[in-house]
């Protein structure tokens, strides 16, 4: 499965990672990339789903940013309430 779940500040976030082909036919270096999707607790508060920038050696780096990027944007969206 390419999908993790976490929690934060009563939000729960899916990060969905992919590998991308090898930039260069020479290369099999590995890369990837990831997503997120929030869903918040409240009814009445629609999901969104996000794709941060980047591309990653690791698929726990790419999952590790797209996780740090749904939690900054929880925090913006909260603040904005």
């Amino acid at each position: 499965m390419n999908a993790t779940r976490s929690t934060y500040r009563d939000h729960s976030i899916t990060t969905t990672w992919c590998e991308l082909s090898p930039y260069e036919a020479l290369t099999a270096q590995a890369r990837f990339e990831a997503c997120f999707k929030v869903h918040p607790h409240a009814p009445e508060v629609d999901s969104w789903q996000e794709f941060p920038p980047g591309v990653f050696p690791t698929r726990e780096g790419a999952t590790a940013n797209a996780l740090n990027a749904a939690e900054r944007s929880i925090d913006l969206s909260l603040e904005a309430v």
